[in-house]
């Protein structure tokens, strides 16, 4: 007896949609010709057992079907288990009875104006179930109208999506945090798909974008990357190339340049599409982590340049005292010469016992003996260790160093570096002695009476026979054709007033291009300044693993 009341309620249910099912109109709404079309037919008053079976209970959707006043007159199992509410509990009350009051007032405002329109409403609701536990529904509502147009019944389908949006709102907070991360990191982070397109970046990387003006910072770095990662992207994740803290310099609009040091990581996550399901693909990007060390690189430039002024100092000292005393040797020279033919010519008319002839062969021997301590005084040379020198480098410092003589004088240096200079093989300090010499001699030039313009030039040139042509070219008078022959002969000077130096200069510049196994001389093409032409083997080396890995690349 205690079940009759429960079953004469689900009977009635079951009428009530009996009714709603024998009025369906022509123009069904798309919701509800998706649940009910199919099996809907004209009925005589009874819910026939398969429509009721197939299209209703079985149905994993919650369905509630109320009146126009949204009082229930019916809902499926699927309800019952969504909110714990069996029929009996719920036919007959408000579908207010689900509401758990934390649903603004504004949204229910326009569901009623939606559904009273007659249009189908679709928005979310935060419900409560029979145990008191909140949940997030997701809602159709539906206007189900008569043949006249009647709005009768209003069919709602709902859905628990408490756990889909805990998980979305997971989602969206662990990506807020990375992305607060990523933000807040004071580097440069780019997240690159295979084609060079940013698809993810930093307000480091923003800042930098406006920095550059028109060009795009990925696309800047990649270039600058790609004989190391290679021309196809694609290989490059396949192979797994990665980079660490490879340098890469950033000239910003009005010439200011930066320098950052460059990372990169291969990132792999699954595609979203829907045909990946039940066979996953992944997708792969390029993480690009830049972080600019340009303070770091300055004060390591400055650590450095220091430093090799004071070798150039000490080398200098070295070299300046071995042409005082090489110029000393060689003005020795010829007075001893002469007293060596004296004392022979002597020695033949008077014989070895006669006075003269004894006084000029102390004199020799005491001339000898001078010239042997001198040699003695020669700082002890070492030969020079060659290894692959940077010439690029070699020249930016040399240029440092002659700032303020070039400065003084207003003199403008035209020089590009030249990318991707193979080294030469040498030794770097008498590199940069070599370069000094010339590119003072060039200043010097530039300030004699005759010259065409206060410019010097530089540029690098690689031969066909595997040198490098290093061209220094000033806007000097010129030297005569008559004088090219002994420009580099010792003690050799044509500047028109006399300088502190004893003519070496040019002297020692040949010999230290013998020294590296190069080669020097004055180009005889130009009418207009001098040009010199230093030509110095390249560093010819094996490739790296890493130039065979490019080359695949």
């Amino acid at each position: 007896m205690s079940n009759e009341p429960g079953k004469e309620q689900h009977f009635e249910a079951c009428a009530a949609l009996t009714a709603i099912l024998s009025s369906l109109p022509d123009d069904l709404p798309p919701e509800v010709e998706e649940i009910f079309g199919p099996s809907a037919m004209p009925v005589d008053g009874s819910l026939p057992p398969r429509l009721y079976r197939e299209t209703v209970e079985q149905l994993s959707v919650a369905i509630s079907v109320t009146d126009t006043e949204a009082n229930i007159v019916y809902v499926n199992p699927a309800f019952e288990a969504l909110t714990g509410y069996a029929v009996k509990d719920v036919v007959g009350q408000n579908e207010a009875l689900l509401s758990a009051k934390a649903t603004p007032r504004a949204v229910y405002l326009e569901l009623w104006k939606t559904i009273s329109g007659g249009e189908t409403w679709h928005g979310k609701l935060v419900n409560r179930k029979k145990s008191g536990e909140r949940y997030l529904a997701e809602l159709t509502i539906v206007p189900v109208k008569n043949r006249l147009g009647t709005i009768r019944y209003y069919l709602g389908m709902h859905r628990d999506i408490t756990e889909i949006n805990h998980l979305q709102r997971q989602v969206e907070n662990q990506k807020n945090l990375i992305e607060s991360i990523i933000d807040s990191a004071p580097v440069v982070m780019a997240l690159v798909d295979v084609s060079g397109k940013a698809i993810i970046d930093n307000r480091a990387y923003k800042r930098l974008a406006h920095d550059m003006g028109d060009a795009v910072p990925a696309e800047y770095f990649l270039d600058e990357l790609r004989p190391l990662l290679g021309d196809d992207m694609q290989s490059a994740c396949e192979e797994e190339r990665t980079l660490s803290g490879v340098e890469v310099r950033v000239l910003i609009p009005g010439m200011r340049v930066r320098w950052f040091s460059c990372s990169t990581i291969w990132v792999r996550e699954f595609e979203l599409a829907a045909d990946s399901y039940f066979e996953s693909r992944l997708q792969n990007a390029l993480l690009l982590v830049c972080n600019e060390v340009t303070n770091l690189k300055s004060q390591y430039e400055h650590a450095r340049f220091h430093a090799v002024r004071a070798e150039m100092t000490e080398l200098e000292m070295r070299r300046n005292l071995t042409e005082v005393i090489e110029g000393a040797l060689y003005q020795l020279q010829g007075p001893l010469n002469v007293i060596q033919a004296m004392a022979g010519m002597l020695s033949r008319r008077d014989g070895a016992d006669g006075a003269l002839s004894q006084a000029t062969d102390a004199a020799l021997m005491s001339g000898q003996q001078a010239i042997e301590r001198l040699k003695t005084a020669l700082p002890p040379e070492s030969p020079p260790v060659k290894a692959p020198v940077n010439l690029n480098q070699v020249i930016r410092d040399v240029l440092v160093m002659s700032a303020n003589r070039l400065s003084a004088a207003g003199i403008v240096v035209d020089w590009t570096p030249e990318r991707d200079l193979a080294p030469v093989y040498g030794q770097e300090n008498l590199l940069r002695i070599l370069l000094k010499t010339l590119i003072d001699n060039a200043i010097t030039a530039v300030g004699e009476p005759g010259a065409h313009d206060h410019e010097v030039r530089i540029t690098t040139i690689v031969t066909d026979d595997g040198m490098i042509e290093t061209v220094i070219r000033d806007g000097g008078p010129g030297i005569d054709r008559a004088d090219r022959s002994r420009i580099f002969e010792p003690f050799c000077s044509l500047w028109s007033e006399k300088r502190r130096g004893a003519g070496m200069g040019l002297a020692l510049a040949r010999q230290i291009v013998g020294e590296l196994d190069g080669d020097i001389l004055i180009d005889d093409g130009h009418h207009i300044g001098c040009v010199m032409r230093i030509a110095l083997p390249a560093c010819r080396r094996d490739p790296s693993p890493d130039d065979r890995t490019r080359k695949r690349g």
